[in-house]
């Protein structure tokens, strides 16, 4: 059965990798700017990866976009453009995650930085675990990959976000068809954030 490795950070993609912005038609810096508070949820024409269109939450709650430091303030530099998405009640499984994404053409590694939205006293640099749910194509069973960062504000325009990155690669040349991304920190919080996302084909 196939396997996947956990990446620590976007600089273990080695340059190769591509970034999906979630302010722009296509996810290019070419695309046309979508509007700061548009629902985002089942729109598989909006976003591309390896020349397929990456469909969010197929089901679920329903996500937006936000702009770091504008309508939200989360410790990803300022402007970054973010996916944000409610707490659904349940089960913490991994179709039941605030944030999923299917990829129409699986990509062999992927990742993101991630952050959450709540009370004011949520920022005060306490520890935040991120979680991304994996289903390889072709694979029933989910792997699960994890990272490490710490809660707080926003930082300035191009510094390396403080919060936590998850990312995963699959092994043998196993290609990932889903992702589905959660957190638990201590303490409750309101929703997921998102960053941009970072992907090789």
């Amino acid at each position: 059965m196939a396997e996947i490795s956990i990446v620590s950070g976007p600089n273990i993609f080695n340059g190769l990798v591509s970034l999906l912005r979630w302010d722009r038609r296509g996810g290019t810096d070419m695309g046309a700017q979508i509007n700061e508070n548009v629902p985002l949820r089942k729109r598989p024409t909006y976003f591309e990866a390896n020349g397929q269109p990456v469909t969010i939450n197929p089901t679920g709650p329903v996500v937006r976009l936000k702009i770091n430091a504008g309508m939200i303030d989360v410790n990803f530099a300022a402007g970054e453009p973010c996916l944000t998405a409610n707490y659904p009640s349940g089960a913490s499984l991994p179709d039941n995650t605030p944030i999923m994404l299917e990829f129409d053409a699986p990509i062999g590694s992927v990742g993101a930085y991630l952050s959450v939205l709540g009370d004011q006293s949520l920022y005060n640099v306490r520890p935040l675990h991120a979680v991304m749910w994996v289903l390889l194509d072709g694979d029933p069973e989910w792997k699960l990959s994890f990272g490490d960062g710490v809660t707080g504000r926003h930082l300035l325009p191009d510094s390396v976000p403080t919060s936590a990155f998850v990312g995963a690669e699959g092994l043998g040349g196993a290609k990932i068809r889903k992702v589905c991304f959660d957190a638990s920190l201590a303490g409750n919080f309101d929703g997921l954030v998102l960053s941009r996302l970072y992907w090789v084909a």
